[in-house]
């Protein structure tokens, strides 16, 4: 039996608006690259997590996401919306990776996340691999929120960022995958609404 496993792989664009001097001014770090290091893991790490929180993309991503089912009745639900260059394959039964025919489905911008919908007519492979668990295989960008991102988005990134660095000596695993309350307040007009 098949798990209900979903595997995400991303290859992002770099972020030029987010900067690292600017952090180190928020931080109130002047003339002090001795954590120039730290502080870029800690941008890289907050702009995934705000990035995440808002179910957006910051920059240009490349996204792979892997599914084990392909079936008519149950659609393909994806991470992020705006979901362009979008392709599905699956393996088949000599592992050997196939496109789709984009005839056989349509992408669903409704809600929340772009949702794959295979058409009720459309007659699926079944020929799909009993070795490889996550057989299905949707690969889209996923475009930048804007061209130039908003101000409360860069406030939340920093304030995250503040946090991360003031209390990294305590900080629990849990408080690390967390946004500052200040953070998720700025950032609420941003976060989608589950449907």
């Amino acid at each position: 039996m098949k798990s209900t496993f979903h595997k995400i792989e991303t290859s992002a664009s770099p972020i030029t608006y987010v900067s690292l001097n600017n952090l180190k001014v928020h931080l109130g770090i002047f003339e002090d690259n001795g954590e120039d290091t730290y502080l870029t893991s800690l941008l890289t790490s907050a702009i995934d997590l705000v990035s995440e929180y808002i179910s957006q993309d910051l920059g240009s991503t490349v996204r792979t996401e892997f599914f084990n089912k392909l079936d008519n009745n149950e659609p393909l639900e994806l991470h992020r919306r705006d979901a362009t260059s979008l392709t599905v394959k699956y393996y088949d039964n000599s592992d050997s990776l196939v496109v789709l025919s984009s005839s056989l489905y349509v992408v669903d911008s409704t809600t929340s996340t772009n949702v794959v919908r295979f058409k009720k007519s459309a007659v699926l492979p079944t020929d799909t691999s009993e070795n490889i668990e996550n057989f299905v295989v949707v690969g889209y960008t996923s475009e930048a929120i804007e061209t130039q991102i908003p101000e409360v988005i860069l406030q939340a990134i920093y304030m995250y960022c503040t946090e991360m660095y003031q209390n990294r000596a305590i900080s629990s695993e849990k408080n690390m995958k967390t946004l500052p309350l200040s953070a998720e307040r700025l950032l609420a007009a941003y976060k989608p609404v589950r449907v």
